[in-house]
């Protein structure tokens, strides 16, 4: 490894980037959430529905005064016509020593819809509430130390990535390992949604490929 290659590659592997985790589930491009209700008629399921929306919004965007704009209060308010699909589930359970019959509605919403929302109130966020999991990325066409660090910058500031680590740096590729909220289709629909990075294919060996952009 020449002395220019050394020295990039020590530079870039002390960038760590950690951010706090969001805990949930997602499932292809749904959010999903689920709250205590107190019955089936349409007064509760609204409530319900609105409540799940408002939560998923505030995770999404990490700050709960993203449900205060316009947007998005007219969302909560007729979540019913935002919401991809609910379904109910009962449980058993004791409260205040007797047992009791629980319901519980769970309501996803299209991630799509949930991002267009975070954006009409001046939110720039992917939004995801998965378990993170670790994701290995390859990055082509780089032509200097310039593009290593625009791509490390970039991917660090994605909203999904928890951690970002170099792991190898040549002339015109960058090999970095991830953890990610959403796995690999969440990095994928983020970096498509930037405009920096292009997703090319996954690699024999899972790593995801991307080309920078010019």
């Amino acid at each position: 490894m020449s002395e220019l290659k050394s020295f990039l590659f020590n530079t870039l592997a002390v960038l760590v980037l950690v951010f706090a985790p969001v805990t949930g589930s997602i499932a292809q491009d749904t959010l999903s959430g689920e709250v205590l209700v107190a019955g089936q008629d349409d007064a509760s399921v609204s409530q319900a529905l609105g409540s799940i929306l408002a939560e998923i919004l505030s995770r999404a965007a990490r700050d709960g005064t993203v449900t205060q704009s316009d947007a998005a209060q007219e969302a909560i308010n007729k979540a019913r016509d935002y919401v991809q699909s609910y379904t109910f589930r009962q449980e058993l359970a004791t409260v205040e020593g007797k047992p009791a019959r629980l319901l519980y509605l769970n309501a996803s919403f299209d991630r799509r819809t949930i991002q267009s929302l975070l954006k009409q109130g001046g939110v720039s966020a992917v939004p995801t509430n998965a378990a993170k999991a670790e994701v290995g990325v390859l990055v082509y066409g780089l032509r200097g130390s310039a593009d290593y660090a625009r791509v490390v910058s970039y991917l660090g500031q994605l909203p999904v990535v928890r951690e970002l680590q170099v792991e190898a740096a040549d002339r015109d590729r960058l090999a970095l390992r991830a953890n990610v909220s959403g796995a690999g289709d969440a990095l994928i629909a983020s970096v498509t949604d930037g405009g920096v990075l292009t997703w090319i294919t996954v690699a024999n060996d899972g790593r995801l490929e991307f080309e920078l952009q010019r």
